[in-house]
């Protein structure tokens, strides 16, 4: 369709009346097929010459308007603020340029399909600042230009509040590319924010289906929970504080569950507790009896160091006051044995004197013996080199006798190589001896080419018969697998698909493999349990289900798969499937009972007639939906089929035909497809196979033919190489022969040739040998002068170690004379101290009395340091524990205790603790902790109880202002519902559901639409799509009259309506939208029954279009159409 721009006439009825010829537009360019739309009330028409175009009649004040400025209403109906005044588009979906100036009350859009009806209602949701996403439609407002433009604008205009000055203009730019937006308000730039937000204060709520349902979000709003419509409700018709008041509710009690479940487990853990804190008294109270037993037992312990301390110290005392006593005597005793000791110590000190010459002399004897022993090391060195040299002499006169001899051979060696160059030269020719040689190997060559020739052919027979060794013994086994229930099988899958027959026997032969067993395909794992059924189940398979392979898990799955598809198999017609639940977890709920089954004349469903593991069950439920397909044996009437469309049953199967039922939610259709039910084609028993076996027969009997071939000339080419063999074994020996022959030669004549350079080596070494005569003389000369040499050092260190010898004498007899008189000392010293040993031996009695007294002493004193030094560590412990209990005890302790009473006690307190066991050494701290806990919980048990009593008074609160007006609004709409449900003659109701949980509050819509019925609930199952879209349009008519939006817009709620029903939702339609004070309501349709209820305040939008339009339509008007159509019924009835 060309692109045009729109004309906008801005007349009264009357001058359209008096001349329909001279209107006032804007000139368009002509389209190959034109469409209009066509605005008709009760006082004007308006023919907008666009395509397509929208355009109204308004007053005369319209014209010459500057665009963009707001538009200035006069007519009959009064604009709601919000309300859309006028929409202007370019570039826009179908539309190149369009305006319209809708009504202030109901808005019929009507034209054929494909027109642009919907793109009216994207317009309207685009153009004020929504997302695409509200129109179920493209997701991206770059789908929304027009092809082969780069943008397109569109313009909205909203009526004004009383207090303001002028209508308020949005004006919306798309951009393609980048798929942006641009936004203007009364010709200012603008965000996003700001026109989401004017729309806002308008209570414009287009992403709320009670007041924007688009044609594809029909579907979306006939799928509503009760609890969304009740949401969408509140927002279509309430105040804002009561949505909010609704969340808040929402919010308090999902607080009020949270802390009432934490109290509930709060006092639970707190009753535990308690349980296990008096389970664990006995046990704590044994414990601290032995915890007081070990404290005991410290204190005892600790008591000794203070103990030892006191102790310690009044041994010293005792000690020093024995010392001094000691002391004294000694000093006594000492004094009085002074002049007989002096004499003693004068001879003690001689002797001492005497032994310290001795034992220098007994060094310098030592010395003079190591030098003697130096210098007779000396002379065996000199004696040592004087045998070298007579070793060396000896090995050049072995080296000189060996010369002899070599200087003979040599010379014999001249003689014998003279003679031989004398000999007559050796004649050799090596080309002859070649050529000769390559002759030989070329023909064994020739032969052993052709002999493996022989052999490649003979292998490659072998090859070709082994392959048909293998292909007999498949087909032997094959043949007997006719007589054995397993080749039955892979025989029955093999007539449909051999590779799911190779692929059924690789996993017979490897069940081991999988972490579940796989089951083969119902071909031979199903059977039909009743054979009335045979012909009605069979029809639900295909092939592919039929030779369907299961797994239990998605691990045999993915290894069956991978084995199948491996290139060792590349098995392409295989099919697997993967059955992880069991046979109830894939059936659920389901849709009808075996009894409702019955009623509606249907014996079962199919899944109750196959007979198979339940794993191969739980894939045909998946697979072939058995489990949701009823089966019966009788034909079905016409009560009994609608009954079975209203119970929801997907298909069904009689002894003849199969039912699959479609339905349409979102217009409430049904369709129904039937087939004829064939003789069953699977499921067959008893039916053998006799031409498979034949075909096997003979396949073997040609392969016994082939193989007796390929062994007789298996057999000529063995008898070839044979002949091949023969006649190269002489070849070989000939050419052995000749090799052998020329290499003697060959040999013999280098030998000769080589003659004169041997000859010119033997003399030089002839010439080398006699020169090495004189310098072996030479060489014995200069070691006879060194062995010389040797022999007189030898003798010099002789003469030393002779001298050596005289000093150890003469070091010898001086200590001899110095050990006679230590002697002679020593034994003066030992007679007197014999004369004096009375005296000496008091003297050392007092003076070990004094040292063992001092030793005493000390180890008192080192005794109490120790135990200072622990009772100081004790009693700083005790202090940072602040025990004070400890420290007054330990400052107490009774002198008539000592360390062994305190060991006593010790023991004793050891032998109770023996007898006191504690099961849990922890007991008191988990006892504590546990009373802390305890404490801790009962706290905040008693906070969450306090906060659930704030949040119910909250909740009390809000309940008090939320649900009376709700109530009060529901039953509005009901009412309203009711009512227009009266003027069908069929009843209606709204009402509210309330639950404690404010989550599950919902609307309940009920209706009757026959009198023997009661009101029902509406839902999908209950009435038909057609009564459930009456119930639709009306339950949105009812929200008219009380409609915080300025306007509505409702896109082919139509759609699925018998003509009675539509007529009758027009009529009131048209009542309550057309009532003085409702607001603005836009009804998109497609098509219009004749003879429709029609009031002064609607206003009807018609789009023109069809392959006759006029290509000018500056001058069409379709007032002066109908009056021609008119003029042309009368003069035909005339």
């Amino acid at each position: 369709m060309a692109p045009q721009m729109p004309s906008r006439v801005r007349r009264s009825r009357e001058e359209v009346d008096g001349d329909e010829g001279s209107q006032n537009a804007i000139p368009t360019r002509p389209a190959k097929r034109s469409r209009t739309i066509h605005y008709e009330s009760e006082e004007r028409t308006l023919e907008p010459d666009a395509s397509p175009s929208l355009g109204e009649e308004v007053d005369r004040q319209h014209v010459g308007r500057v665009p963009g400025t707001p538009t200035i209403v006069s007519e009959r109906g009064k604009f709601a603020p919000g309300a859309i005044v006028r929409v202007k588009l370019n570039n826009f979906v179908t539309y190149e340029s369009a305006e319209f100036f809708p009504g202030s009350n109901l808005n019929m859009v009507i034209g054929p399909n494909g027109t642009g009806k919907s793109s009216v209602v994207c317009a309207l949701c685009l153009g004020l600042g929504s997302s695409p996403k509200n129109l179920g439609r493209a997701d991206k407002v770059g789908e929304f230009v027009k092809h082969g433009s780069r943008d397109a604008f569109i313009e909205i205009e909203l009526q004004k509040r009383s207090n303001e000055h002028e209508n308020y203009i949005i004006k919306t730019r798309i951009i393609k590319d980048g798929n942006s937006c641009e936004f203007w308000i009364n010709n200012k730039k603008t965000s996003h924010k700001n026109v989401l937000a004017l729309v806002k204060g308008f209570s414009i709520q287009i992403d709320n289906l009670c007041q924007f349902l688009p044609q594809d979000k029909v579907s979306e709003f006939a799928a509503l929970t009760p609890v969304e419509l009740l949401h969408h409700t509140q927002r279509a018709v309430a105040a804002q504080e009561m949505l909010d008041w609704h969340d808040e509710l929402k919010n308090l009690r999902k607080e009020e569950k949270s802390r009432q479940m934490q109290l509930e487990q709060d006092k639970e853990q707190l009753m535990n507790l308690e349980k296990r804190q008096a389970g664990l008294r006995p046990e704590m109270e044994r414990l601290e009896e032995r915890i007081q037993i070990e404290k005991d037992l410290e204190k005892l312990k600790n008591s000794i160091p203070f103990v030892e301390y006191r102790d310690a110290r009044l041994r010293y005392q005792e000690c020093k006051e024995e010392k001094i006593e000691a002391t004294k005597r000694f000093r006594a005793l000492e004094s009085q044995v002074e002049p007989t000791l002096r004499f003693v110590n004068e001879k003690d000190s001689l002797e001492k004197e005497l032994a310290k010459i001795v034992s220098n002399r007994r060094k310098n004897l030592q010395h003079a013996e190591a030098e003697a022993e130096g210098l007779l090391t000396k002379v065996d060195d000199w004696d040592e080199k004087i045998g070298d040299c007579d070793r060396r002499i000896k090995v050049v006169l072995e080296a000189e006798d060996k010369r002899k001899k070599d200087l003979a051979k040599v010379k014999r060696t001249i003689i014998d190589l003279e003679a031989r160059l004398r000999e007559p030269a050796i004649e050799f020719n090596p080309t002859e001896y070649n050529q000769n040689i390559r002759a030989i190997e070329q023909e064994i060559r020739a032969i052993k080419a052709t002999i493996t020739e022989l052999e490649q052919s003979r292998e490659a027979l072998k090859v070709k018969g082994r392959d048909l060794r293998a292909e007999q013994d498949r087909a032997k086994q094959a043949l007997a697998d006719f007589d054995s229930q397993a080749g039955k099988q892979i025989n029955k899958i093999a007539q449909h698909s051999r590779d799911t027959a190779t692929a059924w026997k690789w996993v017979q032969e490897n069940q081991d493999k999988f972490e579940k067993e796989v089951y083969g395909p119902p071909l031979i794992t199903c059977s039909v349990k009743d054979p009335r059924y045979t012909d009605a189940v069979d029809s639900l398979f295909r092939s592919s289900n039929m030779l369907t392979i299961t797994a239990q898990t998605q691990s045999d799955y993915k290894r069956l798969n991978n084995q199948f598809h491996s290139a060792e198999m590349k098995l392409a017609e295989v099919r697997i499937q993967t059955s992880t639940q069991t046979l109830a977890e894939t059936i659920g709920r389901p849709l009808a009972t075996t009894a409702q089954l019955n009623s509606v004349g249907l014996d079962g469903w199919a899944i109750d007639f196959i007979d198979a593991p339940e794993p191969v069950l739980a894939m045909l439920c998946n697979d072939i939906k058995a489990h949701k397909t009823a089966v019966t044996l009788q034909d079905i009437s016409d009560e009994q089929y609608e009954k079975i469309i209203r119970t929801g049953i997907p298909s069904f199967l009689t002894k003849t035909t199969s039912y699959r039922i479609t339905t349409r939610r979102e217009y409430g259709a049904t369709s129904t497809q039937t087939s004829g039910i064939n003789r069953a084609k699977f499921f067959v028993d008893g039916v053998v196979d006799t031409s498979g076996r034949r075909v096997i027969e003979e396949n073997l009997a040609d392969l016994d033919r082939k193989f007796e071939s390929l062994k007789r000339e298996a057999k000529d080419i063995t008898e070839k190489i044979a002949q091949y063999s023969s006649t190269a074994n002489p070849k070989r020996d000939e050419l052995d022969a000749l090799m052998k022959e020329k290499q003697q030669k060959q040999k013999a004549y280098g030998e000769q040739r080589a003659l004169p350079g041997l000859l010119a080596r033997e003399k030089e070494s002839l010439e080398r040998l006699e020169t090495s005569s004189s310098e072996s003389r030479a060489e014995i000369q200069t070691i006879v002068k060194e062995q010389d040499i040797a022999g007189l050092k030898k003798g010099e260190h002789v003469m030393k170690h002779i001298e050596q010898i005289n000093q150890i004498i003469a070091c010898s007899e001086e200590l001899d004379e110095a050990e006679i008189r230590r002697i002679e000392a020593s034994s003066d010293v030992h007679a007197l101290r014999e004369r004096n040993s009375d005296i000496v031996a008091n003297l050392e009695m007092e003076r070990t009395r004094l040292g063992e007294i001092e030793a005493q002493s000390k180890q008192a004193t080192l005794t109490a340091r120790a135990a200072l030094e622990r009772c100081k560590d004790i009693r700083r412990g005790a202090e940072e524990r602040d025990d004070h209990e400890s420290l007054e005890y330990f400052s107490s302790i009774s002198p008539d205790r000592t360390v062994e009473t305190l060991q006593q006690e010790i023991n004793s307190e050891e032998h109770k603790l023996d007898f006191i066991q504690a099961n849990n050494p922890n007991a008191i701290r988990e006892y504590e902790k546990r009373q802390v806990d305890i404490g801790r919980l009962s706290t905040r048990i008693a906070g969450t109880e306090g906060e659930l009593g704030d949040v119910a008074q909250k909740v009390t609160e809000i309940m008090t202002k939320w649900e009376p007006r709700l109530d009060t609004l529901i039953e509005q709409i009901s009412q309203a519902f009711s009512h227009n449900f009266e003027q069908i003659g069929c009843a209606g109701e709204v009402s509210v559901y309330k639950e404690d949980d404010f989550e599950k509050w919902a609307i309940e819509i009920k209706v009757k639409f026959r009198e023997n019925e009661t009101l029902q609930l509406l839902d999908k199952h209950r009435q038909s799509g057609g009564e459930r879209s009456v119930s639709t349009i009306f339950y949105l008519m009812s929200l008219q009259s009380l409609a915080r939006s300025p306007f509505r817009v409702v896109d082919e709620i139509n759609q699925g309506m018998d003509p009675r029903n539509e007529r009758m939702v027009h009529g009131r339609m048209v009542e309550i939208a057309c009532q003085e004070h409702d607001s603005q309501y836009f009804l998109i349709t497609p098509k219009l029954l004749h003879d429709l209820k029609y009031h002064p305040r609607m206003k009807i939008l018609v789009i023109v279009s069809g392959e006759h339009m006029p290509d000018d339509q500056k001058n069409f008007s379709v007032k002066r159409t109908l009056e021609i159509r008119r003029h042309m019924r009368g003069v035909a009835a005339a």
